[in-house]
């Protein structure tokens, strides 16, 4: 049978090799006679899965123990409230670059939970083009920079360099993480949805500077608390083991 080019946005293609491991292992996993779906989350198979996934995730980003990868569920839109709610308190500012309709969607959360500013947009060129950092007009006060860094819906992709906001940079980098090399330690904090580049829908990895992690807002869910699934090594609840793995063979 041959496959059909696969030119969906998301849930993208996977390698035939990878299908073809699921396949044979999807009954048993790793020789334990029970499917990666059946097992515990607290089973030593599964949490080396976890560790042995983000020591990938780290070696291939080139990042070191400044950093935490986090494996969480809700897709990247969930992590439009969630970075303002970890991030900021109510009065605080934080700093919006609006590249297309996925930033569109980010702002318009953040601004749920604090004051969130458009720095610059692009909605002139109808988001055919990214906008100058010359033209960012980023409040003094602004404790962060939100930037969405591959936009699949209007076609656009930022390849400059952040280096010189000043302050930490989050993005979200659904569609285009791990496609080419980033200099990825200008950001401080990363999200993306695994299916759109990585893996299955279920996972959202979270790739962040522990050292920028302080207290979240108090109405802040357990669950969506990073510092609490730092600590409980995105086991707060049982995760999407699944999809997980699939990422592990991807990477």
């Amino acid at each position: 049978m041959s496959r059909p080019i696969n030119f969906c946005s998301g849930p993208a293609a996977l390698p035939l090799p990878v299908l073809e491991q699921i396949q044979a292992e999807l009954l048993d996993f790793q020789g334990s006679g029970v499917s990666v779906m059946e097992h515990s989350h607290r089973d030593r198979l599964i949490v080396r899965l976890f560790e042995e996934t983000e020591a990938q995730l780290k070696t291939l980003l080139g990042v070191g123990d400044a950093y935490r990868v986090l494996f969480l569920p809700g897709g990247a839109t969930l992590q439009f409230s969630q970075v303002p709610m970890n991030l900021l308190n109510p009065g605080d500012t934080a700093a919006y670059v609006t590249t297309g309709a996925w930033s569109q969607k980010a702002i318009k959360e953040a601004q749920k939970y604090t004051t969130a500013v458009e720095v610059a947009s692009a909605i002139d060129t109808n988001f055919t083009t990214m906008p100058s950092p010359d033209s960012w007009q980023i409040p003094e006060s602004s404790k962060y920079l939100h930037i969405c860094t591959n936009e699949t819906i209007h076609g656009v992709e930022w390849f400059g360099s952040l280096a010189s906001v000043g302050l930490p940079v989050i993005a979200d980098m659904s569609s285009h993480l791990l496609s080419r090399s980033m200099p990825i330690q200008e950001f401080d904090l990363i999200y993306a949805g695994a299916q759109k580049n990585l893996g299955t829908a279920g996972v959202t990895i979270v790739l962040v500077k522990t050292e920028l992690l302080g207290e979240c807002q108090s109405t802040t869910p357990s669950l969506m608390d990073y510092r609490h699934q730092i600590a409980n090594d995105s086991m707060v609840n049982t995760p999407p083991v699944y999809p997980v793995w699939v990422l592990s063979l991807v990477l």
